[in-house]
């Protein structure tokens, strides 16, 4: 049984006599997969992750989710005089994880998970920027989600801190569905199992990466550019979806 699916969801909102409507988006998702969700600005993807959350109803169709949820937001800050122990400590008491053991347990495994055992006691302010954003990210992990959004997790990090995070995000998807929106291209290789792709709130595209660029062969076999690139120019210029 999938842990996510989607079936013809539709949501419709108004502004200014502007009706931006998403969808209908389809799609089912299984524990491993991470889903690359793709689209230019306003394509409706910060839109299908409050759908996913919970926090917007669909105007129709269905969302099914089995188990919890847990969304990291884009520029998500921290109090630099908090150690790393007490941040977390204190986002699983927020999230009610237990007494006082279970919540220590789940901080320590959130700690080893994202490498950072050495700066458990070391204030936030003194971590790096790769650093800080494997405790972002641990924030999300602490409950244990079945479904784990991410949303541009590798904004303004360098190369050699956006390759520690996409490693940590292929560690941590075995037991769950994870969505990852970004629009650094490279972050996305390797590490994507499936790809979600909006265009101006339509689905353009669902399904495995290797349909995603199987359109390269057909539409320009011998072109030097990037198969991510050419492939999202590829998806956005199709009148119909898949």
């Amino acid at each position: 049984m999938p842990l996510v699916s989607c079936q013809e969801t539709v949501y419709k909102i108004g502004h200014g006599g502007v009706i931006f409507t998403l969808g209908p988006v389809s799609f089912t998702a299984e524990a491993g997969q991470v889903w690359a969700l793709i689209g230019a600005n306003g394509a409706g993807k910060s839109t299908l992750f409050r759908l996913l959350t919970g926090a917007l109803f669909p105007s129709s169709g269905q969302i099914k989710i089995q188990g919890q949820v847990s969304l990291l937001p884009q520029g998500v800050s921290i109090p630099g005089k908090l150690t790393v122990t007490e941040v977390l400590d204190y986002i699983a008491l927020l999230g009610k994880i237990g007494g006082k053991k279970e919540r220590a347990a789940a901080v320590a495994k959130a700690i080893e998970s994202i490498g950072l055992q050495e700066k458990a006691k070391a204030k936030v302010g003194t971590l790096s920027g790769g650093q800080h954003r494997r405790l972002v990210i641990a924030q999300a992990l602490l409950s244990n989600p079945n479904l784990l959004l991410l949303d541009e997790p590798t904004a303004g990090l360098d190369m050699e801190q956006r390759g520690t995070v996409k490693k940590l995000i292929a560690a941590e998807a075995k037991d769950r569905v994870t969505f990852v929106s970004s629009h650094i291209v490279e972050d996305l290789v390797g590490v994507s199992t499936n790809v979600l792709h909006l265009c101006e709130g339509r689905q353009k595209y669902a399904g495995d990466v290797s349909g995603y660029l199987a359109c390269n062969s057909e539409a320009a076999p011998d072109s030097q550019e990037n198969p991510w690139v050419q492939a999202f120019s590829y998806w956005n210029s199709r009148q119909e979806s898949r």
